[in-house]
């Protein structure tokens, strides 16, 4: 699936490596399709759902995001981050990002040099920017990898071009390392709220092998199970 103003599928589902490969070596062909933009809440949200909709319930999911993440979405451009990670949690979907690009910081910087060169110019064009730019984050429209990863066990990692292949080699290991772990919570009532879980390795764990990183999911919604297929 490729991704910008909207996102389009380009193979279904698959185990054939052979039609993965052709359509990665024609995939610019494809981009005209899908804009300029980059709406990183609408690319995962739809990733999400199409992984629940075409797996069984009982399956893991998992998204492996290639991006420079930096969204460029606006307002009324895709679903807030609310409801993006509550699709995720609701799939049990962990979202890794591999973060591509030397021009990231540059574009971090041209961007503050227009502000700054506008506010100059025009104190209240300066301010009206500024104040639109700060309303569009609280909105929750502009997403991040690295947000989404934290909360659902993931990880975002940067990498330079040549990089990326490698990279993602080392991500998909990682994922086929996870463990699934289970409980039954105190409260079985389905009351759809959010409730948070922390995972924790005990102190003789801690001990032998010293400090650990804890890729976990943040929690989860109690809803009713899905009915197996």
């Amino acid at each position: 699936m490729i991704f910008a103003s909207r996102p389009k599928l380009l193979v279904e589902l698959t185990s054939d490596r052979a039609r993965i490969v052709e359509t990665l070596e024609n995939i610019w062909s494809e981009t005209a399709d899908v804009g300029l933009a980059t709406f990183i809440n609408l690319g995962i949200y739809e990733a999400a759902r199409y992984l629940r909709r075409k797996t069984d319930p009982t399956e893991r999911r998992a998204i492996v995001m290639v991006t420079d993440d930096l969204d460029t979405s606006w307002f009324r451009s895709g679903p807030p981050r609310d409801i993006v990670l509550r699709e995720l949690y609701e799939g049990g979907t962990t979202l890794c990002g591999i973060i591509v690009g030397y021009a990231r910081a540059a574009l971090k910087a041209a961007d503050y040099g227009t502000a700054a060169a506008i506010t100059i110019l025009s104190p209240g064009a300066g301010a009206i920017l500024i104040a639109l730019r700060l309303l569009r984050r609280a909105s929750g429209i502009t997403g991040s990898v690295k947000f989404y990863a934290e909360k659902t066990g993931g990880i975002a990692v940067k990498a330079n071009p040549e990089e990326a292949g490698t990279v993602f080699i080392g991500v998909l290991e990682l994922l086929r390392t996870r463990y699934t772990l289970g409980y039954v919570p105190s409260n079985p009532t389905p009351d759809e709220r959010f409730r948070e879980i922390k995972l924790l390795v005990s102190e003789r764990v801690k001990k032998t092998k010293g400090d650990l990183l804890i890729l976990a999911r943040r929690g989860y919604y109690a809803g009713r199970p899905p009915a197996r297929r």
